[in-house]
């Protein structure tokens, strides 16, 4: 993909701290997906831009990538994107009124609250996957 865009090396476009994993190429069946819109210029999002975002990652981690703790967004981002993706994270906000008559809420509720709870037990256990894996069926 990068020769027929006419780059050799992925380090022609791409810093080279992060060249060799840029574009991802797994999943395979995504990697075209990955390579496409990949440019210097005439694009919506430039690679400065991209760079900007993995470099404000780095230096201020989430709990999410790459490694999973809390899963919360990073505390003080320095990136605009990242920034306004804290302050829109919906996760912990919860309706001031009723949102639909349903009958079963209240079990609904609970049993949401008893998935977080096993999530947030595993995270303290060590698991690296936000917890998924301790609340899916066998």
């Amino acid at each position: 993909m990068l020769i027929r865009s006419g780059y050799s090396e992925p380090t022609d476009i791409f810093a080279p701290q992060y060249a060799s994993i840029t574009p991802a190429t797994t999943p395979s069946d995504l990697a075209i997906v990955f390579a496409m819109g990949f440019a210097g210029s005439d694009y919506l999002i430039l690679n400065s831009y991209r760079l900007s975002f993995l470099q404000d990652e780095q230096a201020n981690p989430d709990g999410g990538f790459p490694t999973t703790t809390t899963g919360l967004p990073a505390a003080l981002p320095k990136n605009t994107l990242r920034q306004d993706l804290k302050t829109n994270d919906l996760r912990n906000w919860t309706p001031t009124m009723p949102t639909a008559n349903d009958p079963y809420a209240n079990e609904k509720d609970a049993f949401n609250a008893a998935v977080t709870a096993t999530e947030v037990a595993a995270i303290a256990g060590g698991a690296t996957d936000g917890g998924h894996a301790a609340v899916l069926e066998d």
